[in-house]
């Protein structure tokens, strides 16, 4: 039985309900359903495209495991290549435009961590509070992921 949206059928004594994809209202769903991905795809693009790449772009916090809110920040772990200067112009260009991007496609503050690839290795080394929650939370969106960075032996 079809009641719009959604299709309802006997499962027994429940019933099972089932997206009604041929309605016309399905790929708005679908596209609301698919907010974060189309995000995440957006960052990863843009990411892409950078002249100077990043080692890797991670989301965390709130956002990564789910529970984020229209209040919660969106926070971005990047990693920088050991070789390029904290300072490099176009570094700093790439990335703050990365983040007011992404604070505006996601209507949420957008706030980096930035670290370079040797200093994420020394946080790993003191088994900083931070490596914990990434090990645990952090969702790739480019580059390395959080297993192969950071399952690695400090050194």
């Amino acid at each position: 039985m079809s009641n719009g949206v959604v299709i309802a059928e006997p499962a027994g004594r429940a019933r099972l309900y089932t997206l009604n994809h041929d309605h016309v209202a399905y790929q708005a769903i679908d596209h609301l359903a698919r907010l974060r991905d189309v995000l995440l795809e957006r960052i990863k693009a843009e990411a892409e495209s950078w002249a100077v790449p990043a080692k890797a772009i991670w989301l965390f916090g709130s956002s990564a495991r789910g529970q984020g809110d229209v209040d919660s920040d969106l926070d971005l772990l990047i990693v920088r290549p050991d070789e390029v200067d904290d300072s490099d112009p176009r570094w700093l260009d790439q990335v703050e435009t990365l983040s007011a991007h992404a604070s505006l496609w996601s209507g949420n503050s957008c706030e980096v961590v930035e670290y370079s690839a040797r200093e994420l290795r020394d946080l790993i080394g003191h088994g900083e509070r931070i490596v914990t929650e990434l090990r645990r939370d952090a969702v790739p969106i480019t580059g390395s992921t959080p297993q192969q960075t950071l399952d690695r032996k400090a050194g």
